[in-house]
């Protein structure tokens, strides 16, 4: 089609290298050739860390607050954050185990998901109250959101380490904590939740946490084996410093959005690059194949059919049930991201990474790739 020709340059269709993929592509669809994601486009994303510092900047010492005034607490109140973050992605991911040879292999796995996603999404708020509901959400979801940004930030250095794990827990317990004081302090009532000592204790443990994450930071970057490993790290301890400064400026808005859109948009990387992959000459995909008509690329598709679901279920969310089962895809989702990106899983090998300069890259490309049989 004419109309995608400008996104050819993003992608070259070029004969697979089996030696490179492990065999994955060459098996499943022969005669297709791989997307490969780029260490260049995850690490292009934190651009918007110093966007957001510079919107905060502007709003703060020429509009003296003005923004900031207009802007809720959490995106999530507003219908285009909603259109485009949290839920689509999450559909996009449940949307891949609609193939029969991948719900064989995970089928145990699966059903664990759906009990796990079934007891937080359903039994919790019923059992303990919407409070502690939100509470293990909050606290689930950063856990997810920052695991896949250090195990990213694990392939592009080289491997793990105790300084690793010291700065990925470090991380884990910063972002945890401001982003329970972001979403969920606002809601503390009681003499003991909402009481000014216990606010105080927690507000002055980011700083700390911060420094800790950022001295973790320094010596994984350090005994990097690449120098784009170095900045993906320095990127993600910018993303969580800005996010304390965010949060004590009481610019929560901005400091939930960059997470977010940095989470998010990464992932679609990884999942449309799966689903172009997986779905070639061959489509075991059940929605593939139904769309297969539009005559798109699965790469486009992917996150159209994420974006469009999404939203329908958004739609429907004041109907009965509707709104539980939406936490409990997103706890599947958060479930499932546990496992289906490990060094045995199929998900694996149908999405190689390697250092190029592209959005998305042939993999004929002589630049390092990562083996699709390293452990996440």
């Amino acid at each position: 089609m004419v109309v995608f020709r400008p996104l050819q340059s993003f992608v070259a269709r070029l004969p697979v290298d089996p030696t490179m993929i492990s065999g994955a592509l060459s098996t499943a669809n022969p005669d297709h050739t791989p997307v490969s994601v780029t260490f260049n486009s995850l690490l292009s994303l934190y651009i918007l860390v110093p966007i957001t510092a510079l919107a905060m900047g502007v709003d703060y010492f020429i509009f003296h607050g003005r923004l900031r005034a207009t802007l809720p607490r959490n995106p999530e109140h507003l219908r285009a954050y909603t259109f485009l973050f949290v839920l689509p992605h999450v559909v996009a991911s449940a949307g891949s185990f609609l193939d029969r040879e991948y719900a064989a292999f995970y089928q145990r796995k699966l059903w664990a998901a759906l009990v796990v996603a079934f007891a937080l999404g359903i039994l919790m708020p019923r059992f303990f109250g919407a409070f502690a509901s939100l509470i293990i959400y909050v606290v689930y979801t950063m856990y997810h959101l920052i695991t896949q940004q250090t195990g990213i930030a694990m392939f592009m250095t080289g491997g793990t380490s105790r300084p690793f794990y010291f700065w990925r827990w470090g991380t884990i317990l910063a972002s945890v904590l401001m982003y329970l004081l972001i979403l969920v302090s606002p809601n503390w009532t009681g003499p003991f939740l909402a009481s000014f000592p216990l606010r105080f204790f927690l507000d002055s443990l980011i700083i700390p946490l911060l420094i800790v994450m950022c001295a973790g930071g320094g010596i994984v970057g350090y005994r990097s084996r690449t120098s784009i490993g170095r900045w993906y790290v320095a990127g993600n301890c910018a993303m969580l410093v800005l996010t304390g400064f965010c949060y004590i400026l009481h610019y929560s808005f901005f400091g939930v959005l960059l997470t977010r859109a940095i989470h998010d948009i990464t992932g679609f990387l990884f999942y449309a690059a799966h689903d172009s992959n997986r779905n070639g000459k061959e489509t075991p995909n059940l929605f593939y194949r139904l769309l297969k008509r539009t005559g798109l690329p699965i790469y486009l598709l992917c996150p159209i059919f994420g974006i469009a679901l999404a939203n329908t279920l958004l739609q429907l969310r004041f109907y009965p049930y509707v709104r539980e089962s939406l936490m409990m895809l997103a706890y599947f989702h958060y479930y499932t991201e546990g496992f289906m990106w490990k060094r045995s899983a199929l998900h694996r090998r149908f999405v190689p990474v390697i250092a190029g300069p592209a959005l998305f890259q042939s993999t004929r490309s002589k630049a390092p790739i990562l083996d699709a049989q390293s452990n996440a």
